[in-house]
């Protein structure tokens, strides 16, 4: 069995008519090539050959009647720097042989030692590294070119913006006639080209769908070497047509469940794709199918985003008509209750008179809850709006004792403020305080039937501890995990024993929370609660 012969074009550039013609001979007969001989006497002789053959390498000789030394070498491989060079040189030039290596040559042969086996062999090898050479440096193109196209994929930049960059890299990468990307809507059966490169006619009908529906019902990339040698030529697009493309490869967009459309890569003349450019096409494909999907979950965020804008704006509008529809004319009521009890309360029965107190009751409950669904809902929109001041914690106990007093008073209940110094400062918001202080001694009384109420203040150099303490029902272990949660009780639904919509705790929290103080809260069942309070003391100025 006779294995086919490498044929091989050879530029000779070689002053020496003895030299020219031994080489010649090594060239005949050669045994596993078969070699055609170009000879060029200087080197603008070499230049029109070359610019007129096919010259698959070159032999050059570093001593030119019109260039000596490396000159030629590097001039040669700068202008044809995919044509391999072995330089000849002399019995006193191999240094410069290696300095030639240096300089982009493949080989160096000395003048005199060369026989015709070494010659033939480093022909060839030169012309393998160099194939070599340019396969990495074109697979280093490709991969920096994706890694750029990576990066550019992350950006939130349009879709369009990445797919023109796309075609232009694929196009420039593969030395193509062009690349374009064309979408397709299987809901209206219509194909528009979203990114075009290296296509003079950009004709197109969104009508003509049959090309891009072929392609994307084949299970792989579609490779036409020859689109002249198509049985169904006639269903290419208007725009290949036009622009007498004759060579393409196809690769399906992938997108969720249906695909986005196609990215073809085309040329002007017959030719096949290779493999490594058809995984060329795949990887870019992947990371169009990539930034496609990150932009689709990006624009349902932001379509999430603005419901959510939306919604709180709604949100917003019912609790400034909450405010004013609500507490405004709930507040009119209840003054003009009294007004009426107070101008009636001589003719009517004392049974009467309790209906009054009644309607009151149930008035000034409705306006607390209204009251903490505005609280709970300014704070969680982060709206409320706190003015620190450094406030002596003692005095406020002491402004709202006697109302705590009295009203323990009624239920029979002691109430019982321990000793503490006559000041004790915290920076913080005096409604804030206020508001936690009146839920957490509402709860003590509402929940407490025998039994009292004790609150106690300690003080550290740093921090002030205020205990509330009570002898009521008590809480499960179970329902302290929840506490704090907004609207969440202990005994709830038609079967609750209290009052309330379970907001006092949570927005208590929430209170505390944004003045930076710390609440802890124990409890036993049928024995009572105590809850401590830990703030940042302040020395006053």
């Amino acid at each position: 069995m006779t294995t086919e012969k490498v044929k091989l074009t050879v530029l000779l550039l070689e002053d020496s008519l003895a030299d020219q013609n031994l080489i010649k001979q090594f060239f005949k007969r050669a045994l596993v090539a078969d070699f055609t001989l170009k000879i060029a006497s200087d080197l603008a002789e070499a230049e029109t050959l070359l610019k007129e053959n096919s010259i698959q390498v070159m032999l050059v000789d570093l001593e030119l009647p019109d260039s000596r030394g490396l000159h030629a070498v590097e001039y040669l491989v700068e202008k044809w720097p995919a044509i391999p060079v072995v330089v000849l040189t002399g019995h006193d030039d191999e240094l410069l042989g290696i300095k030639a290596v240096k300089k982009g040559a493949q080989d160096y042969l000395i003048k005199g030692q060369v026989t015709r086996e070494i010659m033939v062999r480093s022909v060839r090898y030169a012309v393998e590294r160099k194939h070599s050479q340019l396969l990495l440096e074109e697979q280093a193109i490709r991969q920096a070119g994706i890694l750029t196209l990576g990066q550019q994929a992350l950006q939130e930049k349009p879709i369009d913006d990445l797919f023109r960059r796309a075609v232009t890299l694929v196009r420039k990468t593969l030395g193509i006639t062009g690349c374009c990307i064309s979408r397709y809507s299987a809901k209206t059966d219509q194909v528009d080209l979203v990114a075009v490169e290296g296509l003079s006619q950009l004709d197109q009908d969104p009508e003509e769908t049959a090309f891009i529906r072929w392609v994307l019902k084949r299970s792989e990339p579609v490779n036409i070497e020859n689109a002249r040698e198509m049985d169904s030529a006639e269903i290419l697009p208007l725009w290949a047509r036009n622009n007498d493309i004759q060579a393409m490869h196809c690769i399906t967009i992938p997108q969720g469940q249906s695909p986005y459309g196609v990215l073809a890569a085309f040329h002007n003349s017959p030719r096949s794709f290779t493999p490594d450019e058809q995984v060329f096409l795949v990887v870019v494909v992947n990371v169009l199918a990539e930034a496609l999907q990150r932009f689709r979950a990006r624009q349902g965020l932001e379509n999430a985003l603005e419901k959510a804008r939306k919604s709180e704006q709604v949100k917003n509008l019912f609790l400034a008509n909450m405010s004013h529809e609500i507490r405004t004319p709930l507040n009119s009521i209840l003054g003009f209750i009294s007004l009426i009890e107070t101008a009636v309360t001589d003719k009517i029965t004392e049974e009467e008179r309790s209906f009054f107190g009644l309607v009151k009751e149930s008035g000034e409950r409705l306006m607390r809850t209204v009251h903490e669904v505005l609280d709970i809902a300014q704070i969680e929109a982060d709206s409320l709006q706190l003015e620190p001041v450094a406030m002596n914690l003692c005095a406020l106990l002491e402004a709202k004792s006697d109302e705590w007093r009295e009203r323990a008073a009624a239920k029979n209940l002691s109430f019982t403020i321990h000793k503490y110094p006559t000041s004790l400062y915290v920076m913080a918001d005096e409604y804030c305080i206020g508001e936690a202080l009146g839920h957490l001694m509402d709860n003590a009384i509402k929940f407490t039937d025998k039994g009292g109420i004790t609150i106690q203040a300690d003080a550290t150099q740093e921090h002030i501890m205020l205990t509330i303490e009570d002898t009521g029902i008590g809480m499960s272990h179970r329902y302290l995990q929840t506490i704090f949660q907004a609207f969440t009780q202990e005994s709830s639904g038609y079967s609750k024993k209290f009052q309330g919509v379970g907001l006092g705790l949570a927005l208590t929290k929430r209170y505390l929370e944004l003045n930076g103080t710390a609440i802890e809260v124990s409890s036993e069942v049928g024995k009572g609660t105590i809850v401590t309070l830990t703030f940042s003391r302040i020395l006053p100025s």
